[in-house]
């Protein structure tokens, strides 16, 4: 089993941890700016400066073996994908060298943090989610006045959002009647530093399942569960909600306590409960399961010849145009540029399908998507042995689960996580049952 001896706080002035700091940060995508540590949407120089410069300083300070033999198998199998994918479309995407950028940093992460990134990522998302959890408080309580107050220091304001109204990274201001006007929230919802609540919830479901590893299951005196676990529920989310139903019998499975078949029928009930009789589940789950493809077609042909945003389907509706984009290109999919899938072409420009379960199938392909889920199969197993606890496929189902609504597998920090295990040296590995010092 691994064990761990753990400083109790982190030292940001370490350039190691400073940079996985911002690793995780622009994991969330808070704004723009941080929506990629090589290619940020914002137009801002900085915006390109400041991850550049840390990206430079990572690749200096750490000597990474470059010639290692499943980095470049891995450079292999993609560069050649992306060549038979400039054929097709006759366009050299830059696109492509972009994703070759995330799977170096990503190659980098797991090189020279190993096992150690997942408890950094731990004590980061907790300590991140004690300012959001208090910056909440103040958005319920005194919304006029704190509204005022994060327009004046935010960062980036959004005029046209719907859903947010100004961020300052580490947490995002959301609408006050976002989701409450519709019935599926009770309160204002809590989006944490991400730049919306079911990100949020996303990344602190992840810090949920390390904290519980880590600790060996304890939940008593155990502070940061509690701040995570209290962080999830302001968020309202479903993803959040059906995936910490799945960690609860990931607990039960685990732990030897007296009380767990009554604890299983009390997690049962307490979900049929919720998802059956509490009207803003209900009409949560009611607005996500929305199958009406005909009138999201509809709406897209009218936005056709207007300026402006994308339609978003909700996550099942994507999951079906994501299965259409599929089925046009089953063996390599359709490549960088969504403009080249087949509901782009062939249904509507404007819509653009959400969720990665489905959409890395459409867009990457049959080879690349086995692939990739064969590595987050092997990864789950070896966390499951490493850490010793019950459940080999734990790990796959919670980061699908989490990846319904989310594109998370070609974000730096996500893919570090299902290729851990294929760029996990044979080295560490036979000590990992031995111990590991952080």
């Amino acid at each position: 089993m691994l064990n761990f001896t753990r400083n109790r706080t982190l030292h940001f002035l370490r350039f190691k941890n400073l940079y996985f700091f911002v690793v995780v940060i622009y994991a969330a995508m808070a704004i723009p700016a941080t929506n990629n540590m090589i290619k940020p949407g914002g137009v801002s120089v900085i915006a390109f400066v400041f991850p550049w410069v840390l990206n430079i300083i990572f690749v200096l300070k750490y000597k990474i073996n470059w010639l290692n033999k499943k980095f470049c198998r891995a450079v292999i199998i993609y560069m050649a994908w992306g060549t038979l994918q400039t054929f097709k479309t006759q366009h050299l995407y830059d696109g492509i060298f972009l994703f070759l950028g995330i799977l170096t940093l990503s190659y980098m992460l797991i090189k020279v943090y190993g096992i150690r990134m997942f408890y950094l990522y731990e004590q980061i998302v907790t300590k991140l989610s004690i300012v959001a959890i208090i910056a909440w408080i103040f958005q319920v309580a005194i919304p006029g006045v704190f509204s005022s107050f994060m327009k004046k220091v935010n960062l980036v304001s959004f005029p046209d959002a719907k859903e947010k109204i100004s961020s300052i990274i580490i947490f995002t201001l959301q609408t006050h009647t976002q989701g409450t006007n519709d019935g599926y929230a009770i309160l204002s919802r809590n989006a944490g530093f991400s730049w919306e609540p079911g990100r949020y919830a996303v990344m602190l479901i992840l810090a949920i399942y390390f904290n519980l590893v880590f600790k060996k299951f304890e939940i008593k005196n155990n502070k940061n569960l509690i701040i995570l676990f209290l962080a999830l529920l302001t968020t309202q989310s479903t993803t959040g909600y059906i995936a910490l139903f799945f960690l609860m019998f990931f607990y039960l499975i685990n732990t030897n306590n007296k009380f767990k078949d009554l604890l299983f029928i009390a997690i049962v009930s307490i979900a049929f409960f919720g998802f059956t009789y509490l009207s803003f589940m209900k009409k949560k789950i009611n607005k996500v399961a929305d199958y009406d493809i005909e009138s999201i077609i509809s709406s897209s042909k009218y936005r056709e010849d207007l300026d402006g945003d994308v339609i978003v389907p909700q996550r099942f509706n994507s999951i079906y145009f994501s299965w259409l984009n599929f089925l046009s290109d089953p063996i390599l999919g359709y490549g960088i540029d969504r403009e080249n899938s087949y509901v782009s072409k062939e249904i509507s420009p404007k819509i653009s399908p959400t969720g990665g379960v489905v959409r890395l199938l459409g867009q990457f392909g049959l080879l690349i998507s086995f692939l990739v889920y064969w590595q987050l199969h092997k990864t789950s197993c070896f966390l499951s042995q490493s850490f010793q606890y019950r459940g080999r496929h734990f790990f796959l189902i919670l980061f699908i689960i989490i990846s319904t609504s989310y594109m998370l597998w070609n974000v730096i920090f996500f893919m570090s996580l299902w290729l851990f295990h294929f760029f996990y040296s044979d080295k560490h590995k036979s000590k990992s049952i031995g111990g590991v010092t952080i």
